[in-house]
């Protein structure tokens, strides 16, 4: 052993080789191992003894399995350096934690954020599915406003048979989340006049800068649109709209000012011209929508949601609270109903006024960050996704934020550095996922930008700072807090502490894995479940990486119990987030009952399966169970 061998996960012993407390020799001894791992005895032996006083002077004789191999070594500077920003992470302060980051930094093995990829025209087949899993993907988004529901069954069975082969590969039942995003009551333009498409080309039309062009709610011309005339499919255009307004076509791409209103029509100045397609969306800032908030489309949506046992509903333009309530009425007329989230979607400003009360009653909320900014001032976007992200952690609901790459990614293969920063900014500000829109449903190549954010999520959730945050959330428990928080909360700081690789819990109904993950951890919390709908939940909050667990259950509880743990750690294994020795937090109840976490249970990984040692922590399970303290 050499002298930079002497410390060991951060904790320094200098002038002499440090072997650590969790080594267990077995049928060996001092000097067969030293002779085996090129060790001299003198190295081996130590001040306080041998090894194998170390091994006993644990007050609790808490001793894992035994280690086929000598313990791997590094350096404690080289550990805080590399690893996760380990050092910058437990900086007491904001200033001293963004000081201490280092692009030297490897991230984590695992990517806590969650990236919500759009099935679309590019990406509908099981191969191109499975292949967007395997970059990264775990919550698949169908979108009703560009398909129907013909093919949204369609589309949904090719998301489960990818799910069924992905299992298959891996050998571990990984769920993956369905998403539907409501129509809702959008404002669109009509099909462009067949007579002015030139040759083979897509049916399009280039509205010229500084012309005029007429906006009509007539529908003798919803299908004739010109570069001059151009339909709307809002009735309520001419009442309500003013002299000045602007209007925003293609997602603001088009932009018209109105110049004069007359009867059926409103002639418009344009300021900023572009391509116009068929059926482009439309945003009027400002302007109260006299459309139902729940179309009857949206309503046979939400039948077919049921029937397919979707995830998540998404309702775009969410203003108020009243609509997220119609919504789970309807839902909730059925069993299976009652079970799916409903998130809102925030793009308006009446939304961002009623986000306090939109957040009682939703489940989540998405951020719809380019229809907000034709809302409000673009440079407001910013303090607008700050402050909904905060009131979301504050209320331990989901949020995630849509990624703008589309300018960048659809055709060409570099995105731009300025919406690497955005999307940074949002994990650091506490976003759960990032929703990807046109590049993955578009895109010649989702894979790609799937696989490309992937990596930029880990490495910004490393930079997250620890202290602080964890600091905050404390204060928000205002003493008597429910046992399952406090449960959570030690669970979290004491991963931290110990440096685990990992969080494992058992749960039935996704409870303290969403709590675990409120409080920011920064090693993935691995929850084995054997509810189906659950697991496929939680992909959605930050950090959580769910299993559906399908064995057969034993009658006995705590054995059942243990083979749920054993299998999550298998799977830490297979994804290298855990290893041989590693330092495991284990959550879950102390007897038969759902909705009550009170035991928190420390325990190292033994080692695979080398010279007849099992790799399970079978022999070490019950051991540790009797000796660990149960927190009620």
């Amino acid at each position: 052993m050499t002298e930079n061998e002497g410390e060991l996960y951060g904790e320094e012993i200098e002038g002499e080789a440090y072997v650590p407390d969790f080594v267990c020799i077995k049928n060996e001894s001092i000097e067969e191992i030293c002779e085996s791992e090129s060790v001299s005895c003198s190295e081996a032996r130590t001040t306080t003894g041998n090894i194998l006083h170390r091994l006993v002077k644990d007050p609790y004789n808490r001793r894992p399995p035994c280690l086929a191999k000598w313990p791997t070594y590094t350096s404690k500077s080289n550990f805080e350096e590399n690893i996760h920003q380990y050092r910058a992470a437990q900086q007491p302060t904001p200033l001293t934690q963004m000081c201490s980051l280092r692009i030297t930094s490897d991230p984590n093995t695992f990517r806590q954020p969650a990236i919500v990829g759009t099935i679309g025209p590019s990406s509908t087949s099981v191969q191109d599915i499975m292949e967007l899993l395997e970059a990264g993907m775990n919550v698949a988004r169908i979108s009703m406003a560009h398909i129907n529901q013909c093919n949204m069954v369609e589309t949904f069975r090719n998301v489960l048979e990818a799910s069924n082969r992905n299992t298959t590969l891996k050998d571990y039942n990984i769920p993956i989340t369905v998403m539907m995003d409501l129509k809702g009551p959008e404002i669109r333009t009509g099909r462009i006049d067949p007579s002015r498409i030139k040759g083979d080309g897509p049916p399009q039309l280039l509205i010229k800068e500084s012309s005029f062009v007429k906006l009509t709610t007539e529908q003798i011309f919803e299908e004739k649109c010109t570069d001059k005339v151009i339909y709307l499919n809002y009735p309520g255009l001419i009442k309500q709209i003013m002299r000045e307004n602007p209007i925003y076509i293609s997602d603001g791409q088009i932009k018209l000012r109105v110049d004069l209103i007359e009867a059926n029509s409103v002639l418009c100045y344009v300021e900023n011209g572009g391509i116009l397609k068929n059926y482009q969306k439309v945003h009027i800032p400002m302007l109260p929508s006299l459309l139902p908030a729940i179309s009857n489309y949206d309503l046979e949506c939400l039948n077919l949601a049921v029937e397919m046992d979707v995830d998540v509903v998404v309702v775009p333009m969410t203003r108020n609270s009243e609509v997220i309530k119609q919504v789970k009425k309807t839902l909730g007329e059925t069993d299976r109903g009652k079970t799916i989230l409903v998130f809102a979607k925030i793009s308006s400003y009446e939304g961002l006024e009623n986000i306090d009360n939109i957040l009682k009653v939703a489940d989540g909320i998405v951020i719809q960050k380019d229809d907000l900014s034709l809302e409000i001032l673009p440079e407001k976007v910013f303090i607008a996704q700050k402050q909904i992200i905060a009131k979301c952690n504050r209320v331990r609901k989901p949020v995630l934020c849509t990624a703008e790459l589309s300018s960048s990614k659809t055709t060409n293969n570099a995105t731009r550095r300025v919406e690497i920063n955005d999307i940074s900014n949002a994990i650091i500000d506490g976003a759960d996922g990032i929703i990807v829109i046109t590049e993955t449903a578009l895109g010649d190549d989702g894979v790609d930008i799937v696989s490309q954010l992937s990596k930029v999520l880990r490495e910004a959730e490393a930079t997250t700072m620890q202290t602080p945050y964890i600091a905050d959330l404390s204060k928000e428990l205002v003493p008597a807090i429910e046992p399952n928080s406090a449960v959570a909360l030690a669970a979290v700081q004491i991963s931290n502490k110990i440096q685990a690789s990992a969080i494992l819990t058992v749960t039935t109904s996704g409870k303290t894995a969403q709590q675990l993950s409120w409080f920011r951890p920064r090693r993935p919390v691995i929850a084995i479940t054997r509810v189906g709908r659950v697991a496929r939940q939680m992909n959605l909050w930050r950090a959580v990486l769910p299993l559906h667990y399908v064995a057969p259950v034993l009658q006995d509880w705590f054995q059942d119990v243990k083979a749920r743990f054993e299998y999550g750690i298998s799977y830490g294994r297979n994804q290298k987030i855990i290893e041989s020795g590693d330092l495991l937090v284990l959550v879950s109840g102390y007897r038969k009952k759902s909705g009550f976490t009170n035991c928190i249970r420390i325990v190292f990984a033994s080692v695979e399966v080398t010279n007849g040692i099992t790799d399970n922590v079978s022999s070490y399970y019950s051991e540790a169970s009797k000796e660990s303290s149960n927190i009620a």
